[in-house]
């Protein structure tokens, strides 16, 4: 396996891509990438941060209806871990029994347009 250089790029916030080597994201690619990060990760697995992520596993244990609820009202705290975002809305619906879709509908501070982003938990 060999290291691959990564082109820092002259902005503010940047991360690595997470799909793409070597790649980097910036703008609303980073706060989008920082969002699923959030959703993916399930809380007490950050050593330093242990409250940080999502406990999607506390919701599928419920009833559908309910379980969709408690997603949504939990979704929209979690922007908490972001602040360059604000959540406008949160809809969830499940696929099966252990499966959620998420979707997200937020927009970076201070800008109009909104982004509409599924996350799969």
């Amino acid at each position: 396996m060999s290291a691959t250089s990564i082109d820092i790029p002259n902005a503010p916030y940047w991360q690595a891509a997470s799909t793409r080597m070597g790649e980097t994201v910036t703008g609303v690619l980073d706060i989008a990438q920082s969002i699923g990060t959030i959703f993916r990760t399930q809380p007490g697995t950050v050593p330093l941060m242990p409250r940080f992520g999502f406990d999607a596993l506390s919701a599928l244990d419920k009833p559908l209806r309910e379980g969709a609820r408690k997603l949504e009202r939990m979704a929209l705290e979690a922007f908490y871990w972001e602040p360059r975002a604000e959540a406008l809305s949160v809809k969830a619906s499940f696929i099966d029994d252990t499966t959620a879709l998420l979707l997200l509908i937020w927009r970076p501070v201070g800008a109009a347009e909104a982004i509409a982003q599924v996350v799969s938990v």
